[in-house]
């Protein structure tokens, strides 16, 4: 059985540890979905927070429209829920549950992307992946991203999503 390789580095490795700091806010009942759906602001802060620090994503206008759909009715509880329950389920039965889960190799192809910008993952922590993986396992760096690859690197992205399942059987 191996380590998961998210909850080690999430306390063990500093930087990860940093990175994590965002989750604390969430952890706040109701906060955090005040503040996604009733400010725009907020949602460009959040958005930028993990973007590739001096990125032209998201322009204002983009981040106007994430603020939008923050708003309807439950989509920031839902966004928050998430990442509350990697915390909460630390404790729990089904969070031990998948954290066992996250144990076992994985066994088919794997095509990793990882922002050189990203600063909710640590970038150096993508060079242990492969130790998770006992399939084929590809993985490329893309220069001036942050954690959100499809929108800050959408030719990229493509470009390596293509090439490799063209590779595919």
């Amino acid at each position: 059985m191996i380590p998961c390789p998210q909850s080690h580095a999430s306390v063990n490795n500093p930087a990860q540890v940093r990175a994590n700091g965002y989750l604390a806010g969430l952890q706040r009942p109701f906060v955090p979905e005040h503040q996604m759906s009733k400010s725009p602001a907020y949602v460009q802060r959040l958005l930028s927070a993990w973007s590739a620090p001096g990125g032209l994503w998201p322009p204002r206008d983009l981040a106007l429209q994430y603020a939008e759909a923050m708003a309807l009715p439950f989509v920031a509880h839902s966004a928050a829920e998430y990442y509350r329950w990697v915390v909460r389920s630390q404790w729990r039965l089904d969070g031990r549950r998948f954290v066992h889960c996250l144990r076992s190799p994985i066994t088919v192809p794997v095509l990793q992307l990882q922002g050189e910008e990203d600063r909710a993952v640590v970038p150096a922590l993508a060079l242990r992946s492969s130790a998770y993986v006992d399939g084929s396992f590809e993985q490329h760096f893309i220069a001036d991203a942050g954690h959100f690859l499809p929108e800050e690197a959408p030719d990229e992205v493509s470009t390596h999503l293509v090439r490799w399942l063209n590779t595919l059987p």
